[in-house]
């Protein structure tokens, strides 16, 4: 028997510390309670879900040494809270590792859009985009504190930081280490970022898009060789 109290009464100063976490826990809530939320949706793939990130991924996939040397699985059941039971084996860690290797690390990045839907006692805020959609996003405290959101308000903006994703290249949050007025020129910017694709599929989308040019498939990966940079050039030549 495991006996978790709640974090009310073992961590409420941790809880009231909303910068922590994405969704606040109650004071009901226990450490099992996020522990199964978190099973719950990554074993079900919810790649939308706010009760894990990469770090959570990570620290489940930590179990797989103690499954392959002492046991089998884990199971947790609770008669007074039966929605947390769950049950964590080598099945489930293989739907852990495809999410996480579906998770995009995170990016720098830098947007333009309307400073929205300020929350100052975790810091966090909404970039409204032109087209409507919506950047969640949070300050790093490091550069800036929740003050500095006030006068940004309701206007136009430009943000450098570092966007965390979800699963399927969605984004989870941009964190902002620069907040300025948005100049002219910056409305570049104004768009949904995307994560950069690993190196390997830039490559092989750069030669697909030689396509028109066949004479490029049969040197890739063949130079250099014993050809003249106009013999090169020359084939390259549709």
């Amino acid at each position: 028997m495991v006996d978790a109290p709640p974090l009310g009464e073992t961590a409420a100063a941790l809880i009231q510390q909303q910068d922590l976490w994405y969704t606040t826990p109650t004071d009901e809530d226990t450490a099992l309670s996020l522990l199964s939320r978190s099973v719950r949706d990554t074993v079900s793939e919810n790649a939308d879900s706010n009760a894990y990130d990469t770090g959570v991924l990570d620290g489940l996939l930590g179990f797989e040494d103690f499954f392959k040397k002492f046991a089998k699985e884990i199971v947790l059941e609770s008669s007074e809270r039966p929605q947390e039971s769950f049950s964590l084996g080598c099945p489930e860690l293989e739907q852990v590792r495809r999410l996480k290797d579906q998770t995009p690390e995170p990016a720098a990045f830098v947007l333009s859009g309307e400073f929205d839907l300020i929350q100052h006692s975790n810091r966090k805020f909404q970039l409204r985009l032109s087209n409507g959609q919506i950047v969640p996003g949070t300050v790093n405290p490091e550069h800036l504190g929740a003050e500095d959101m006030r006068q940004f308000w309701g206007k136009k903006v430009t943000i450098k930081g570092t966007v965390h994703f979800r699963p399927g290249r969605k984004v989870r949050l941009i964190e902002a280490e620069v907040i300025k007025p948005a100049e002219k020129g910056e409305e570049i910017f104004d768009r949904m970022p995307t994560p950069p694709k690993p190196m390997a599929l830039v490559f092989e989308s750069d030669v697909q898009r030689f396509n028109a040019a066949p004479a490029l498939q049969e040197i890739w990966g063949k130079w250099p060789g014993d050809e003249s940079i106009e013999e090169l050039l020359a084939a390259l030549t549709p």
